[in-house]
């Protein structure tokens, strides 16, 4: 189907779609978002993109095995969004109120991106699989963005590098992470923050290989601490 399929559920607000037997043969699977109910599917095996278009539909599923997964958040609204654990090992979901949930997905074995676009969106992480490993993009996209990392990750495997690269206006840093977790080559990948970093707990940052090369650690903006508000004692 490389000239693209619809799928419609003509309104349905129940209806939902599930993507079955994928497999492991697309090795980049992109979800491009419109709104609430509409946007695209594209899976990629390394050649050639095919494109699954949906519309009135909510929410997807997907228990197809790729390399890369990517996120592509809608333009024309703030986008309020959401990465976290599935109760499923081995699996993840993407939910937000402005575009069609991906309610499961496999994790990634290279890499995870997440596209922001011309709105203010905020992008966060409350938690993870505790298999996944892969390479972590967020660019929040061409407004005021907001980025929240709220768990802890440990990245990088014998598949992929382990990078964390995080671009937005604020990114609130609660949780610690370190991209060592490549206990085959024993390799640590490099952390990139680009905006105003601001901590909203004690955070450890951990690039330092056990044998090889350090990744490297480079943040270009600010960085504060969050102001927490002072309990009053009792009289």
């Amino acid at each position: 189907f490389t000239s693209g399929i619809t799928v419609n559920g003509v309104g349905g607000s129940n209806d939902a779609m599930n993507l079955q037997n994928v497999g492991s043969s697309f090795t980049t699977q992109t979800y491009n978002f419109t709104d609430t109910m509409n946007g695209s599917v594209v899976l990629n095996d390394g050649t050639t993109n095919y494109t699954i278009n949906y519309e009135n539909l909510a929410p997807i599923t997907n228990d197809g095995t790729s390399e890369n997964v990517i996120f592509n958040l809608p333009d024309a609204v703030n986008s309020y969004a959401t990465l976290s654990d599935h109760a499923t090992a081995g699996r993840m979901s993407f939910t937000g109120t402005t575009f069609e949930s991906i309610s499961s997905f496999v994790i990634p074995t290279v890499s995870l991106t997440i596209n922001g676009n011309t709105k203010a969106d905020t992008i966060t992480v409350a938690s993870v699989d505790s298999d996944f490993r892969a390479s972590l993009t967020i660019t929040g996209g061409a407004n005021s963005d907001t980025v929240n990392i709220n768990a802890a990750l440990t990245l990088g495997s014998a598949t992929s590098d382990g990078n964390l690269n995080i671009t937005a206006e604020t990114i609130n840093l609660g949780s610690n992470f370190n991209t060592d977790g490549d206990t085959t080559n024993n390799d640590a990948g490099s952390v990139s923050l680009t905006g105003t970093v601001i901590l909203t707990a004690n955070v450890t940052i951990d690039t330092d290989a056990s044998t090889t090369s350090d990744g490297e650690e480079v943040i270009t903006g600010t960085i504060d601490r969050a102001v927490l508000a002072a309990t009053p004692m009792p009289e």
